[in-house]
């Protein structure tokens, strides 16, 4: 068994490092500065903290460039703390460097890993689909969160990412992961993830999903959504007739609009 304390924060009052840390961040954020040492954050990012260097490392992901990438993989290699390693794996993967599927990787195969869930964003920031057949291994024997993080992630590999998405959309017996899929899915232009998301909405057992899968559906800008969606007008569940009434108020219904307001009556 792995020692858990190891790879947590361990949590404690906001220490000074912690504030300098976020008012660094911010402040250069919103001044629009673009290289690392303009945010002053290589100072933090060797933090005895490791929250502060998780703090950092996060930033250099969102505003880092090519120039930062050496740095990184070398506080990759002596990094400790699995949550940190998994902040820095996808700071390497946001930014676009090459070794980040190697390291992925490798990251990846660790029976004992932690960071499950940055390595999931992580393979979608990257959109390596050389990395798919990996992650779809990973997240089967994983927790519902990071199943999660895998739905919201991986669809930007596309098409090849189909099989896992309809896997968690329709079938994984946590109802929190199969909206997760299903939001995914609508993202996409397929007409495989249209049936499973218009299925949803009419014959998934838990309210919150159908409600889901209602409006995903109307992001989807199919018009032959929209029997479905009037079918769903009859849910004995206010919040799906609400959603589907919604949805096709987006698609341009024009008898949505009474039909909306339907919806909400008891």
């Amino acid at each position: 068994m792995p020692d858990m304390g190891r790879h947590q924060f361990g949590l404690r009052k906001a220490s000074a490092a912690w504030v300098l840390a976020a008012t660094c961040v911010v402040a250069g954020l919103l001044l629009g500065c673009r290289r690392t040492e303009e945010h002053n954050l290589y100072k933090f990012l060797g933090d005895r903290d490791p929250g502060v260097r998780y703090l950092a490392v996060s930033a250099v992901g969102d505003v880092g460039t090519s120039a930062d990438l050496p740095r990184l993989e070398k506080l990759f290699r002596r990094e400790t703390n699995d949550l940190v390693r998994g902040a820095i794996l996808l700071a390497i993967a946001k930014i676009g460097g090459g070794s980040a599927a190697p390291l992925l990787k490798a990251e990846l195969e660790r029976e004992d890993g932690f960071s499950r869930v940055f390595q999931m964003r992580a393979v979608g920031a990257l959109a390596d689909r050389g990395l798919l057949p990996l992650a779809e291994r990973v997240v089967k024997g994983e927790t519902a969160i990071v199943r999660i993080a895998a739905a919201e992630s991986l669809g930007s590999l596309g098409e090849p990412a189909l099989p896992l998405l309809e896997e968690l959309a329709a079938r994984d017996k946590e109802w929190a992961v199969r909206i997760a899929g299903l939001q995914a899915l609508g993202r996409m232009a397929s007409s495989q993830a249209f049936a499973v998301v218009t299925r949803a909405v009419l014959y998934d057992e838990v309210k919150q999903v159908r409600a889901a899968a209602a409006l995903a559906v109307g992001e989807m800008e199919d018009l032959t959504a929209v029997p479905v969606l009037q079918q769903a007008l009859g849910d004995e569940e206010t919040t799906v007739r609400l959603a589907a009434a919604s949805s096709l108020v987006h698609l341009g219904e024009a008898s949505a609009l009474p039909l909306l307001t339907d919806a909400l009556a008891p």
